[in-house]
């Protein structure tokens, strides 16, 4: 089976100096039935929501990011440089 991430060609995730985790909208939206201008509308409209879970023990140094939007979801985990290394 082919991952999703197998198929980008551009860097979806970032992480600033700050440690705050940038998502690119166009990654993420497809996932959850939308374009990048819904997606964003909907966030801002408190619809859109994400969750970022740290990982531990043997998973230290990852995170499980979650994006929701009504009945649909999209998962994936990141390393500490910001590369997705898994779907969820």
């Amino acid at each position: 089976m082919i991952s999703r991430i197998d198929n980008i060609d551009f860097e979806p995730v970032f992480i600033n100096d700050e440690g705050e985790i940038i998502v690119d909208v166009e990654f993420v939206a497809p996932d959850l039935g939308l374009t990048p201008e819904e997606f964003m509308e909907e966030m801002e409209a408190g619809r859109v929501y994400q969750v970022a879970e740290k990982g531990i023990d043997d998973d230290e140094g990852r995170m499980r990011l979650t994006f929701r939007h009504r009945a649909k979801e999209t998962r994936f985990v990141i390393d500490e440089n910001g590369q997705i290394v898994a779907d969820a």
